[in-house]
């Protein structure tokens, strides 16, 4: 094994003292060992910290790091930082994965000696429950149009070089949803994804999953979208394609917003989306926020006007 590992792997932990042991595990458990896990705790206030250290001594392939909450882009920024290997992969401490995920990667790359991203897929893990789910573009390399339409890559399924890392920009600190989409887009101008065509792993669902769907993150997937696409992307990407792809990413998040009863947030996005894509559908999510919107309004202002004031103080006891 050389001084410099393979591939390295980045992980960051913020309280998931219930899975980071099965993550930690499938990764000790890989049939290919030329690898290091750069092992972060971000900030956990449970028993994640013990337990990473107990984990760090079972193989000194393991690197803990302790630090404050700094954020998931930016721990994974200072992971790769760290890191020694020439590739860079992923796994969430609430997933896991399947022993040959490692040597997948390792084969594929030594087969392809031009390979810069390789991708697999996830099955989803929902308490004992595991949905076998068919893989997404695994015949041919992709790129950055598939990639626009719809993000199809997860973290734990995929493998780069990390010199994409840093010719990307690295992931964007400010975004608490979709820093992974961001990135990967920005360095599909650089590469085409190569896909292995096996799953590599589970993707665990919980009730304290981060990417659980809701308007914010639905609406900071559109403004990524449309960052990109004004930006960077501009010279790849066809403008209708782009104004449809945003229009149905903004009425998802106008319907999100109106299940969780916000609708005045949920009225500026369909307006959005109408304006990009003025379809029968957009139509009627724009009458329908527009007639909730200043009903909603009417109510919180009855709420506060009937609500009796608190009684003034007298200054007896």
């Amino acid at each position: 094994m050389r001084d410099a590992p393979l591939i390295s792997v980045i992980m960051s932990v913020h309280n998931h003292a219930a899975f980071v042991v099965d993550a930690v595990e499938s990764v000790l458990k890989q049939t290919f060992a030329d690898w290091e896990l750069i092992l972060i705790n971000n900030g956990s206030t449970d028993r994640s910290p013990a337990l990473i250290d107990e984990l760090a001594r079972r193989d000194p392939r393991v690197r803990p790091v302790h630090q404050e909450d700094i954020g998931l882009p930016a721990a994974r920024n200072r992971g790769i930082g760290l890191a020694r290997g020439p590739w860079i992969a992923y796994l969430d401490s609430d997933d896991v994965w399947f022993p040959n995920t490692l040597e997948t990667y390792a084969r594929y790359v030594a087969a392809h000696a031009q390979a810069q991203f390789v991708f697999g897929f996830a099955h989803r893990l929902r308490g004992a429950r595991i949905t076998v789910l068919p893989g997404e573009h695994q015949h041919r390399p992709v790129g950055t149009k598939e990639l626009f339409e719809r993000m199809f890559l997860t973290p734990l399924t995929v493998c780069h070089r990390r010199e994409l890392w840093e010719q990307a920009g690295r992931f964007d600190e400010a975004l608490r949803w979709c820093d992974d989409y961001d990135l990967f887009l920005r360095m599909s101008l650089s590469c085409v994804f190569e896909p292995v065509g096996r799953a590599l792993g589970l993707r665990r669902r919980h009730d304290g999953n981060l990417s659980a769907p809701s308007g914010r993150s639905q609406q900071v997937e559109a403004e990524v979208l449309r960052r990109f696409a004004e930006g960077a992307g501009r010279a790849v990407l066809d403008e209708r394609h782009v104004r449809r792809r945003l229009g149905r990413v903004y009425a998802r998040a106008a319907r999100r917003y109106l299940g969780e009863r916000d609708y005045g947030q949920a009225l500026a996005l369909a307006q959005e989306a109408q304006a990009l894509t003025p379809t029968w559908r957009n139509r009627m999510l724009c009458r329908l926020c527009t007639w909730l919107a200043p009903r909603s309004h009417a109510a919180r202002r009855t709420l506060e006007t009937s609500t009796p004031s608190p009684p003034a103080a007298h200054g007896w006891h």
